[in-house]
């Protein structure tokens, strides 16, 4: 509640000291923030790892070489959230001269936005490990054939690029039914007949639909690397006069929204977002515009589930 903390302009610091498993000696690990408000400098054991500017979205980096395994670790964090002409949201530093009514430097930050400019870390932090050779990314689009079937693309990366290693993508149903097997190579096309396709809430009894691809890495017959990432099958157009999801008129009921909330602030918090989705459905809407950021994986994981249009 101290008007002093909320209103901070400048650095502070986090430090969290941490135990590495000594089996995490023969993996990759990595270290990633979910965002951090608004010029991050992350030391590990004194050693400066990583450096972000910029606010509202993951950075990570790997620290394989400078953890200490078997033994305690120390994780620094400075962490300045000064505005400026160049940052998002824009900002400035206001410097008051007069030393009668003000100690000598100080000075006021500055906003010309409509809501209030949380800083510090905000999201999760993770330190996880992972085999040397693992999945990095996966991109997907998808489309829709005859009105009946869906059609899944897929490009995987992983991280050793030279690996034997081979990919192995699998499709399955909400229900754990498995649609769709074997598909082999980093990147292709899956066919699913007769599919489920994603629609938005209000507008199908089962909005929100997705399947499940288990995206695999194989050597020597063995999986070294798992990765389940939930799809829903859909197309998006626009004309000039409507929005068209797969190919039907879409009204959008809703409002702006801010990722905000009493307590936490912008903090995340779980069950304030499952809340906020609940009370959506409750009141008939099937989306919401963002407000001037990007928001946490998420929060728009469960409008993914939930069927809810992100704008």
């Amino acid at each position: 509640q101290s008007r002093f903390i909320r209103d901070y302009g400048g650095w502070v610091w986090y430090d969290l000291s941490f135990f590495a498993p000594l089996e995490w000696k023969d993996k990759s690990v990595t270290l990633r923030f979910g965002s951090a408000h608004y010029q991050t400098i992350v030391y590990l054991n004194g050693d400066n790892v990583l450096n972000h500017t910029g606010g509202h979205l993951p950075f990570e980096t790997y620290v394989t070489k400078t953890l200490k395994y078997g033994e305690s670790n120390l994780i620094t964090v400075a962490l300045n959230n000064i505005l400026s002409a160049t940052s998002i949201p824009q900002g400035s530093v206001v410097y008051k001269n007069d030393t009668k009514l003000f100690p000598k430097g100080f000075y006021e930050m500055k906003g010309n936005f409509d809501f209030f400019n949380y800083a510090g870390i905000h999201r999760h932090v993770f330190l996880y490990a992972l085999p040397k050779d693992h999945i990095n990314d996966i991109s997907i689009t998808t489309d829709i054939k005859d009105t009946k079937t869906g059609i899944i693309a897929y490009k995987v990366e992983h991280s050793e690029q030279t690996s034997k290693a081979e990919c192995v993508v699998d499709v399955l149903d909400k229900k754990g039914n498995q649609v769709s097997t074997g598909n082999k190579g980093y990147s292709g096309s899956i066919t699913i007949p007769n599919a489920t396709f994603w629609w938005p809430y209000t507008t199908d009894p089962n909005p929100g639909y997705q399947y499940t691809l288990r995206v695999s890495l194989t050597e020597d017959d063995k999986t070294i690397d798992v990765y389940y990432l939930k799809v829903g099958i859909r197309t998006v157009r626009a004309t000039e006069k409507e929005f068209l999801i797969n190919g039907k008129p879409f009204y959008f009921r809703g409002f702006g929204k801010h990722e905000d909330a009493n307590i936490r602030g912008k903090g995340l918090d779980l069950p304030f977002i499952a809340k906020d989705f609940n009370l959506m459905k409750w009141i008939g809407a099937n989306s919401f515009r963002t407000s001037h950021y990007p928001y946490s994986e998420e929060l728009m994981d469960m409008a993914d589930e939930t069927g809810i249009v992100v704008v």
